[in-house]
């Protein structure tokens, strides 16, 4: 039998990883409280998209970066995130800097349109490869493909971009075990996956089809228990279409034009 090792313990038999947990958790209400402000400042700049293109590029690009990198700053070194966490950070925040630029400038959007399907591909791969803390990726699809007037094959592109991204989860998964958290929610997922029946496939797909944050810790279990490579990145993909294409490209555009038109 498997012996799992939550780590080492002090002569009274406590366990000494309580200070990490402790730490872990305040980190977690950290990118809490960062994603509320995205989704804040995301509401703010849709609305006032029209005032802010009536000042210099310059001083918007300025604003928008020079908070980005502000907020990084902060939460890097106020919560002493290692490398790869503060990695994650920048990488979020710059992927919402994209976001709301392409918001307030979609003309420039519309005419480099072919490099704006490019952009979507890289956001989305970027967005699900951050395992763990998963930057808003959607937020810039949502906003290119308002501006191309093209949700469908957006959501084609990001959903292609989101599963490749994924598949990062999945290898880390199965080559590192440890990397979740053993709780119930490990163990009934797991229970799930192992089976690699048709239940297993539809857990998969619907995770993925649904806006869902902690999709990265089905990748994850998913590469520890060995479910098959192929048929993961292709329940993925389709969970993740029908997410693009139907509820942030269809849906997610009714409530952006909605906004700028407030």
């Amino acid at each position: 039998m498997e012996e799992e090792t939550v780590g080492p313990r002090d002569p009274s038999g406590e366990s000494s990883d309580a200070p990490v947990m402790e730490r872990g958790r305040w980190i977690w209400y950290a990118a809490g409280a960062v994603l509320a402000a995205v989704m804040l400042v995301s509401v703010l700049t849709i609305v006032l998209a029209d005032q802010m293109r009536a000042v210099d590029s310059r001083v918007v690009v300025g604003v928008f970066a020079g908070s980005a990198v502000a907020v990084w700053v902060a939460v890097t070194f106020g919560f002493r995130c290692g490398p790869a966490a503060s990695l994650q950070v920048l990488t979020m925040l710059i992927i919402v800097t994209v976001a709301l630029l392409s918001v307030i400038y979609t003309d420039t959007v519309e005419r480099f349109a072919g490099q704006s399907y490019l952009a979507v591909l890289i956001l989305s791969f970027v967005g699900a490869a951050t395992v763990i803390l998963p930057a808003p990726a959607a937020l810039g699809v949502v906003s290119i493909g308002v501006a191309l007037d093209d949700p469908y094959v957006v959501g084609l592109v990001a959903a292609t971009g989101q599963t490749a991204g994924e598949l990062i989860a999945y290898l880390v998964g199965a080559t590192s075990k440890q990397l979740v958290e053993r709780g119930p929610g490990y163990a009934r997922i797991r229970a799930v996956l192992r089976n690699r029946n048709k239940l297993a496939g539809l857990a998969i797909f619907a995770l993925a089809a649904v806006p869902n944050p902690a999709f990265d810790v089905v990748g994850l279990i998913a590469g520890a228990v060995r479910y098959s490579l192929w048929r993961f990145f292709a329940l993925a993909w389709l969970g993740n279409a029908f997410k693009y294409v139907l509820v942030w490209g269809s849906l997610g555009a009714v409530i952006f034009r909605a906004l700028g038109s407030a």
